[in-house]
């Protein structure tokens, strides 16, 4: 049987340096690969929140711009019924300042 030749203490000494070396080089490489990986992570993170941000807001831009014409439309149609229909509209007027009147009064 062959019996495997370990070498000199000095040679032994010189192999284990080398590879700790070598494992510094990958730890480090390890460690600089993950800080980037957190970085990306995180410029990710912050540009998707800016996007649901800018998306959120031109949504809420929409529905206000969306709300104030239908509010503009109810007033013109208003004014237009009333110019129709003055004696009408200033019926309506008090009978709900009538009503409003008794509900708010204290007795």
């Amino acid at each position: 049987m062959a019996r495997a030749e370990t070498g000199t203490p000095k040679s032994d000494l010189d192999d284990l340096s080398a590879q700790i070396a070598t494992l510094k080089k990958d730890v480090s490489a390890l460690t600089k690969t993950l800080g980037d990986l957190g970085v990306h992570s995180k410029n990710a993170a912050i540009n998707g929140a800016k996007r649901t941000a800018s998306d959120a807001y031109e949504a809420g831009e929409a529905q206000f711009h969306a709300a104030r014409d239908q509010a503009e439309r109810a007033g013109q149609y208003a004014a237009d019924t009333v110019r129709a229909q003055p004696a009408t509209s200033m019926a309506v007027a008090v009978g709900v300042g009538f009503m409003l009147g008794m509900l708010t009064s204290r007795r």
